[in-house]
């Protein structure tokens, strides 16, 4: 009785303990619970998830919102600082030179802000290049040869020989002027022309004294490519061109590029009255030879011959002169690599009989074992593997019996008073080249 009359009395001393034994029961709970392993901090360190930027320092990074706001504040500091020099440029009158400096600045700061990371990448800011990946080199790119294409009979002419040049224009890059290729062009800037046809030589002469391939010029007229020709014996390299040239201002730009990548061009305007006379050097003899099926001479004509005229340019003027048309193959290429595919003439193979080529050279054929083809089924056309299996056209430029090239009509140039045979073989030349018969009579 006397503890129950104790606790009565005492009751606000009792419900402090119970108190007490709560907070250390909760906070038990709570130091139990912070001890728990929660895993990694998610903004200890760099999360890869997480937007980032590399700034100044090891490691740190930022959010996408830091990024923002540290932007802007950029922002802010480069207006800052231009309106500041800006005020000191007005009162010392280098507005110009203080403006460069600034935006020099403000762009080499932006490159490097805006560099994101990239695991295991890295930049040199040290070295430069041009979209190929060639330090410093510039337009070092090594052109292909190109093509010029079909031309016109009246033709004009260009200058020939090595002509005089001095250095050319540096395009570069920063490259040590005493570095620059030389470029020596037989055109002058300002040259009439008369005709459609223009030919020139160009030679590239390294800072080393080295002669520069024509694998490494670029030569444009008007914006097309144009291919060399050949190498003449001073190291230059011709070039030619009638499809590309229009009547007055035409320009040629020269490129050309040393083994260092050093690169220098030279522009000429060069003023062409494309229906102008072409000069006229001389006159050849075009013959069209059919005998070997039968129908003797189908054209014996002397044509004009015009400067720098190649074979093929003769004999189509010929061919057009004489109302008869050939099909050219690869005449794209009006000064290399055309050959004479075969000769519209009508009714050129009209009753047309094996019978009718020549017995000696039939009787060769036959022994041979020379394939046939039979008759062709256009009998106003007369082409390669026509009644043969290597039958073809086949030319001759000096007249000398047997002596057919090899080269194509392009490649070959024609003098005065030359005497072109184009003649069809049935076998390989062989009926004219002295392999069957001497000096190709049969």
């Amino acid at each position: 009785m006397k503890l129950i009359s104790k606790l009565k009395n005492n009751k606000f001393g009792i419900f402090a303990i119970l108190i007490l034994i709560a907070i250390i029961f909760f906070s038990s709970i709570y130091v139990f619970s912070c001890n728990q392993d929660h895993g990694k901090n998610p903004i200890d360190g760099i999360a890869e998830e997480r937007s980032q930027i590399l700034l100044t320092g090891n490691g740190y990074s930022m959010n996408y919102e830091q990024e923002q706001e540290y932007l802007k504040e950029e922002e802010k500091r480069h207006e800052i600082i231009q309106n500041n020099q800006e005020q000191i440029a007005r009162e010392t009158g280098n507005t110009h030179e203080i403006t460069e400096s600034i935006q020099e600045k403000k762009e080499n700061e932006e490159k490097k802000e805006s560099i994101i990371e990239d695991k295991g990448g890295s930049v040199d800011n040290n070295s430069s290049s041009d979209g190929d990946g060639n330090k410093g080199s510039g337009n070092g790119g090594k052109p292909s040869e190109g093509s010029d294409s079909d031309k016109d009979e009246n033709g004009g002419s260009g200058g020939k020989g090595p002509g005089n040049g001095n250095d050319g224009d540096n395009t570069g890059g920063n490259i040590d002027e005493s570095k620059l290729p030389t470029i020596i062009c037989s055109l002058e800037n300002g040259q009439e022309i008369s005709g459609n046809f223009l030919g020139f030589t160009v030679k590239g002469i390294s800072y080393k004294k080295e002669v520069i391939s024509s694998f490494n010029m670029n030569v444009l007229a008007n914006g097309n490519r144009l291919g060399s020709t050949g190498e003449n014996s001073d190291g230059s390299y011709s070039f030619k061109t009638s499809k590309y040239l229009q009547d007055g201002l035409n320009e040629i730009a020269v490129t050309v590029t040393d083994k260092d990548g050093n690169t220098a061009t030279k522009k000429y305007l060069i003023n062409v009255d494309i229906n102008g006379e072409r000069p006229r050097t001389g006159t050849v003899r075009v013959i069209l030879d059919a005998r070997t099926v039968g129908k003797g001479i189908l054209m014996d004509l002397n044509v004009p011959l015009y400067d720098q005229d190649n074979a093929y340019m003769v004999v189509d003027r010929a061919f057009k002169q004489a109302g008869i048309t050939p099909v050219w193959q690869n005449s794209t290429n009006e000064f290399g690599g055309v050959y004479l595919a075969s000769v519209i003439y009508p009714g050129i193979f009209a009753n047309w009989t094996y019978d009718l080529i020549p017995a000696p050279l039939k009787e060769k054929l036959d022994d041979e074992g020379v394939t046939e083809q039979g008759i062709p089924s256009d009998i106003n056309k007369i082409g390669e593997k026509d009644i043969y299996q290597w039958s073809g056209w086949c030319y001759d430029i000096d007249g000398t019996p047997g002596d057919f090239t090899e080269n194509g009509m392009a490649v070959e140039q024609v003098d005065d008073r030359d005497v072109i045979t184009v003649a069809f073989t049935l076998h390989m030349v062989y009926e004219f080249n002295g392999t069957w018969f001497s000096r190709g009579e049969w």
